[in-house]
């Protein structure tokens, strides 16, 4: 059974994809923005830090994210990870999460590229239609500087690795779905 890491900015498909990929191989979706937004509801120290970090666009502490992350791993045998690593600080926290997995059950990266407009235009969409909080240009334009960032030299890292795969995140879910498929038949 496979893992995989997915990648792309805010608004490219990444749950979407990764949602179609945990129904075909029946493997659990983990994504560390839900999983922070559901921490975030806690009103505790750590749920209002993290609730606080998410309403500006900022991203949660490579620890934080690690803590939560290691005890969802633990519940689920394979996975789709979606949300992290989102630094070059954390491919290293990931790697040490699976150096003792066989190498076929390390996970492979899937990489959505997807044009800036795209991304835009469904991030506001998807605000309206579940009242997220995240449509403000001010919002949007933080989230895209951070990923931009931080998470596009974790991206350059995956790309050396024969074991990636890079999809049209401009495409239709429908199409990537089907690029995906036919990529990992590969």
């Amino acid at each position: 059974m496979k893992n995989y890491i997915i990648f792309g900015p805010p608004g490219s498909g990444k749950g979407t994809l990764a949602t179609q990929i945990s129904e075909l191989h029946n493997i659990k979706h983990i994504s560390t923005g839900d999983l922070l937004r559901e921490r975030s509801t806690q009103k505790d120290e750590l749920g209002l830090m993290i609730s606080g970090l998410i309403d500006n666009g900022r991203y949660v502490s490579d620890d934080t994210i690690k803590r939560v992350l290691e005890e969802e791993i633990k519940k689920h045998g394979n996975f789709i990870l979606d949300g992290f690593p989102r630094t070059t600080t954390q491919i290293h926290m990931l790697n040490s999460l699976f150096e003792n997995l066989p190498e076929e059950n390390k996970p492979i990266a899937i990489i959505l590229q997807a044009q800036m407009n795209t991304v835009l235009e469904r991030i506001r969409s998807r605000s309206k239609i579940e009242n997220r909080a995240d449509d403000s240009d001010q919002i949007l334009k933080t989230r895209m500087t951070e990923y931009l960032k931080k998470t596009q030299p974790v991206i350059n890292h995956y790309l050396k690795f024969s074991t990636s795969i890079g999809l049209d995140g401009n495409k239709t879910k429908e199409e990537v779905f089907n690029d995906f498929q036919i990529k990992s038949d590969e």
